[in-house]
């Protein structure tokens, strides 16, 4: 019976992926693309650098990571803020 187990497993798994990736698989055999394709113009490529990092086209502007100096500003503006919290419940007990 371990075989049908194991054939149990594999059917299961293959209806998973078909549900979760049926848009793909779809697709996939004749490499149309979608709203989610992150199909590349060759021409859009940049000769000098060849720059092929991964930036999702449909994603939109990512978000402006902080510096260091600004984590570590909101940390200790938290930390002050958290004092205060505990000071307040610490004098009403």
């Amino acid at each position: 019976m371990p075989y049908a187990a194991e054939l149990i497993n594999h059917i299961r798994d293959r209806i998973y992926e078909t549900a979760y990736l049926g848009d793909f698989v779809v697709r996939q055999s004749t490499f149309a693309d979608s709203a989610q394709s992150w199909s590349v113009d060759v021409e859009s490529i940049d000769a000098a650098t060849y720059d092929l990092s991964v930036k999702n086209p449909n994603g939109g502007d990512e978000a402006a990571l902080r510096t260091p100096a600004e984590i570590l500003d909101e940390i200790s503006a938290l930390d002050a803020e958290s004092a205060a919290v505990l000071a307040t419940i610490r004098g009403s007990m």
